[in-house]
């Protein structure tokens, strides 16, 4: 199984500070929109995550999720 790692990028936008308002919550929904695009381009690695995950449950494995 292979995983694609992937870090922190620079923002696609400059001076947010500077933004009006409307622009800002502009921005923040189109950047929101990318995220399903995202999810249905990784669905092949989820689904083999959730299917080791599984398997190592069934094995009495345990799982500790940690976000931020």
């Amino acid at each position: 199984m292979n995983f694609d790692k992937i870090t922190e990028s620079e923002s696609n936008y400059k001076d947010l500070e500077q933004m009006r308002v409307l622009d800002l919550l502009t921005n923040i929904n189109n950047e929101d929109k990318t995220v399903p695009l995202a999810v249905e381009k990784a669905i092949p690695q989820i689904e083999a995550l959730v299917d080791v995950a599984t398997d190592c449950m069934k094995r009495g494995g345990r799982i500790f999720y940690i976000g931020a």
